[in-house]
C-alpha cells in the first residue's frame, strides 16, 4: 500500500486510503457510464445505418411533438455508494423484458416507412366493353383472380362470380347474389406494356376496402386500406414467385426494406400447389430458415378438397411430418363446408381426425345457415355431433337476423334451446338493433334484454352507442346514451364521449374525452391519451395527459410501453412515471391479475405453440416480483 510519507497504519493513512479508494471507484463508475452511453449511441447509429426506413421530414411518427416524451431515461443499473463502497443496485434479472430479449430491437422501429400510394377511389371499367364469363367460385391469387370452371348462363339466378376481360387482360370480377346484387368487386388496372400496377377490392356502393400497388416487376406489392392502414398482416410488402404458367406458387413476407420477416401468423413464406384452374389445393408454411414451420395455430400444411365447380368442400390441417393436427384456430382436424343449390354456403362442420363430427371449444360441432331468396343469411343455428340443435358455451342455440335490401344487419337476436330470447353473452344483451348511414356504416347500436327492454353493451354498460365516421371509414367519435335519448356517462369513467384522431397510416394517435355538452372532461383523471406506433403498426406507447398536454399520474404510472416478439405477439408491458423512469405502479388492469406490491413490468411467457403459459412481474429495480401461471390465473395475453 502506498503511504505517501505517512506512517503505515496511522489514522491519517487509513482516511487517505479510503478517500483514494472511493475516488478510484467513482472514476471507474464514471468511465463505465461513459462507455455505456457511447455503446448505446453506437448501437443506435448502427441500427439507423442498417434500417432502410427513414422518417419523413415532416411527419408520420417522425419528429412528432410527442417524440421527446417517449424517450426513457437511461437507467445506470449499478450505482456506487461512496459511504459504503458497495454496489447499491443489483444487475437486472435475466428475464427482465427488453426489445433485445424479444429479438425485435432492430426490426420494430419508431420510424414511419414509405407505405406506398394511399388510394381512396377506384374507377370501374365500362361493363359493356367487357367479355363476361360465369363461375361458381373465384379467389384472390397473388397478382390475379383465379376462378373455377365456367358454368352455364342458365345458372345466372344462383349466387356466382362474373369475370370480365378485355384485350386479353382480366379487368374486373364481381360476386353476384341470387337477386343480382353485387356485394364485392375486384378491379385490376394496368400500366404501359400491360404491366399490372394495381388491384383493388371494393365492397357495397363501390367503396374501397383495400388497394394493392405493384412494383416494376409486377411481383412485389404493398397494400393499404381505405383508412390508410397497412392491409398486410405483419408484413411491409409481399413478393410473388410464379410457375411457367405465371401462376403464384409462393408468397414471401418482407420487411419494408425487402428483407424476409414473419407475418402475423408467424410464417415467413407460403407455398402453393394449384389445380388446372389456378385454385390452390395445398398450402405449406415456411420459416425464416426456408424450412416447414408451424403457424400460430400449430398448422404446417393445409390441403383443400374442392368439388367439380371449384368450391371448397374440406380443409385438412397437418402438423410436423405431415401428420393430421388439430388447428387451435378452428378447433378441428378438418373443416367441412356444405353448399346449396342456390350456390350459397349452407353449413360448416368441425371434424376430428377420424372424419367424424367433433365439438369445438365453443360447445358446438357445426353451424347451419338459413338464407332468404335474395341470398341474405337470416338465421344461424348451432348443431351438435349428431346434427341436432345444441347450445354453445353461453347457452345460445340460434341467431336470428333481420336485414335490409342490401343484406345489412338491422337486428340480431339470440335464442336458447327453448326458442326463447337468451343473453348472447353472460350479463349481456339478448338483442342488438342497428341503424346505418347512407354508406352502410353503423351509426347507432341499441342493446335489449330478454324481455325486449333496455340493456347494456359489453364495454360501457350503456343502452345506446352512437358512432360518427369520417370519409375514410374511420371511427372518430363514440357517444353513450340511455333510453329516451338521454346522454349518459360511458360506464362510471366520468365521460360521455370519446373523440379519436388519426395519422395518415390509419392509427389512432389520440383519444380525447368529452362531457354531454361536448366540452373536455376526464376519464379517471385523464383528459386525453396519446398513442405512438412502430413501423409495423404495433401500439408501443400510450401516454396519459391533462388538457395542457402534461403527464397525468395514475397510481404511479403515466405511460405504458409495449414490446412485441418477432411473431407480432405481445412480449411485455412496461410502466413508466412522469419522468420516463420505471414506475412503482400500485394498481392493475381489467382482465388480468397483478402483484399486491408496486410493480413496473410484466413479461408474457408463451409455450411451444404460442399460448400464454405464465406472466412474470418485475419491480422498478428490474427484479422479479411475482410469477403467475395462466392455468389458474388471469394473464396478460
Amino acid at each position: 500500500m502506498f503511504s505517501w510519507g505517512m506512517a503505515s497504519g496511522s489514522k491519517g493513512s487509513k482516511i487517505f486510503t479510503f478517500v483514494l479508494f472511493s475516488v478510484l471507484l467513482a472514476l471507474a463508475y464514471q468511465w463505465q457510464q461513459n462507455r455505456r452511453k457511447e455503446e448505446s449511441q453506437n448501437a443506435r447509429r448502427g441500427a439507423a445505418r442498417e434500417a432502410p426506413q427513414r422518417a419523413k421530414p415532416d411527419g408520420g411518427l417522425g419528429p412528432s411533438r410527442e417524440r421527446p416524451e417517449i424517450r426513457e431515461k437511461e437507467n445506470p443499473g449499478i450505482q456506487f455508494n461512496a459511504a459504503r463502497g458497495l454496489q447499491a443496485e443489483k444487475a437486472p434479472h435475466p428475464d427482465f423484458p427488453t426489445a433485445e430479449l424479444a429479438g425485435t430491437a432492430s426490426l420494430f422501429l419508431l420510424e414511419e416507412p414509405d407505405r406506398g400510394p394511399h388510394v381512396t377511389h377506384v374507377d370501374l371499367p365500362d361493363p359493356r366493353k367487357l367479355r363476361w364469363t360465369l363461375h361458381a367460385v373465384c379467389e384472390r391469387a397473388g397478382s390475379t383472380i383465379a376462378c373455377g370452371p365456367r358454368f352455364s348462363e342458365k345458372l345466372r339466378h344462383v349466387s356466382h362470380y362474373a369475370r370480365g376481360r378485355r384485350g386479353g387482360k382480366l379487368r374486373m370480377v364481381e360476386r353476384r347474389k341470387p337477386s343480382g346484387r353485387v356485394d364485392q368487386r375486384w378491379v385490376l388496372d394496368y400500366g404501359p406494356g400491360g404491366r399490372l400496377v394495381q388491384m383493388a377490392e371494393l365492397g357495397r356502393k363501390r367503396r374501397v376496402r383495400w388497394v394493392r400497388s405493384f412494383g416494376v416487376s409486377g411481383l412485389d406489392y404493398r397494400s393499404r386500406k381505405l383508412s390508410g392502414a397497412n392491409a398486410l398482416a405483419g408484413c411491409g410488402s409481399m413478393r410473388l414467385h410464379l410457375d411457367k404458367q405465371r401462376r403464384p406458387i409462393r408468397l414471401d413476407c418482407l420487411q419494408w426494406n425487402g428483407q424476409p420477416m414473419l407475418d402475423a401468423l408467424g410464417v415467413a413464406s407460403t407455398t402453393f400447389v394449384r389445380d388446372r384452374h389456378g385454385l390452390d389445393v395445398q398450402r405449406r408454411f415456411l420459416g425464416l430458415d426456408e424450412k416447414p414451420t408451424l403457424n400460430r395455430y400449430g398448422v404446417q400444411l393445409q390441403r383443400i378438397e374442392r368439388d367439380s365447380a371449384g368450391r371448397e368442400l374440406r380443409r385438412l390441417f397437418f402438423g410436423d411430418n405431415d401428420q393430421p393436427i388439430l388447428s387451435t384456430d378452428q378447433g378441428c382436424h378438418v373443416l367441412e363446408t356444405r353448399w346449396g343449390t342456390d350456390g350459397l354456403e349452407k353449413s360448416e362442420t368441425c371434424l376430428g381426425v377420424d372424419g367424424k363430427a367433433r365439438l369445438r371449444p365453443q360447445g358446438l360441432s357445426a353451424e347451419e345457415y338459413i338464407t332468404d331468396s335474395r341470398g341474405c343469411v337470416v338465421e344461424r343455428r348451432n348443431l351438435d355431433q349428431n346434427n341436432k340443435p345444441t347450445a354453445d358455451a353461453f347457452g345460445v342455440a340460434k341467431h336470428l337476423v333481420h336485414v335490409d335490401e342490401d343484406c345489412r344487419i338491422l337486428r340480431s337476436s339470440c335464442l336458447g334451446l327453448d326458442g326463447q330470447a337468451h343473453a348472447c353473452r353472460p350479463s349481456g344483451p339478448a338483442e342488438l338493433r342497428y341503424r346505418m348511414d347512407d354508406s352502410g356504416r353503423v351509426v347507432s347500436i341499441t342493446h335489449h334484454g330478454k324481455d325486449g327492454g333496455p340493456s347494456g353493451d359489453g364495454e360501457y354498460k350503456v343502452y345506446e352507442l352512437r358512432k360518427d365516421w369520417d370519409e375514410l371509414d374511420r371511427l372518430i367519435r363514440v357517444r353513450c346514451f340511455g333510453p329516451g335519448d338521454k346522454a349518459v356517462d360511458c360506464s362510471s369513467t366520468g365521460f360521455h364521449a370519446v373523440v379519436k384522431k388519426y395519422d395518415p397510416a390509419g392509427h389512432v394517435i389520440e383519444s380525447r374525452f368529452e362531457d354531454a355538452a361536448g366540452k373536455p372532461t376526464k376519464n379517471l383523471g385523464t383528459s386525453r391519451r396519446v398513442f405512438v406506433y412502430d413501423n409495423y403498426d404495433h401500439q408501443v406507447y400510450s401516454h396519459n395527459r391533462d388538457p395542457r398536454g402534461k403527464p397525468v399520474d395514475s397510481l404511479g404510472m403515466t405511460t405504458q410501453r409495449r414490446i412485441y416478439d418477432a411473431d407480432h405477439r405481445l412480449f411485455a408491458v412496461l410502466l413508466l412515471d412522469s419522468e420516463g423512469k420505471p414506475a412503482h405502479y400500485r394498481g392493475c388492469f381489467t382482465g388480468a391479475e397483478c402483484p399486491k406490491t408496486p410493480w413496473h413490468a410484466v413479461r408474457v411467457v408463451r409455450g411451444e405453440h404460442g399460448g400464454v403459459v405464465k406472466n412474470i412481474f418485475f419491480d422498478a429495480e428490474q427484479q422479479e416480483n411475482l410469477e403467475l401461471g395462466c392455468a389458474k390465473h388471469r394473464c396478460w395475453e
